[in-house]
């Protein structure tokens, strides 16, 4: 188990790609996948920390996606992490 304490609405950033067959599309669109790196907000705790519910936004606020993620595959955002930008496409079929 982690050492940290990932609550509700805390920021997180995912330690590891996620593809796009384990998420839920958001109103962006079907994105293909996560990439480690990319920062989310916790909406749920599942059991005592063992899963967590994350919604990934475009900086403008559209859901890119929302992930149920492990424990290990997410971190809590720290105070010396600076966010970095990619435009994201929507893939081949989508809305």
């Amino acid at each position: 188990m982690p050492e940290f304490k990932v609550k509700e609405f805390d920021t997180v950033v995912l330690l590891q790609d996620v593809p796009g067959d384990e998420l839920t599309e958001g109103s962006f669109g079907s994105v293909g996948h996560l990439s480690a790196g990319d920062v989310g907000h916790v909406v749920l705790v599942h059991g005592d920390g063992e899963a967590f519910d994350v919604e990934f936004l475009t900086l403008t606020g559209m859901t890119v996606a929302l992930a149920t993620l492990e424990a290990g595959q997410i971190r809590p955002a720290g105070e010396r992490d600076a966010v970095a930008v990619r435009s994201l496409e929507p893939s081949i079929g989508s809305t």
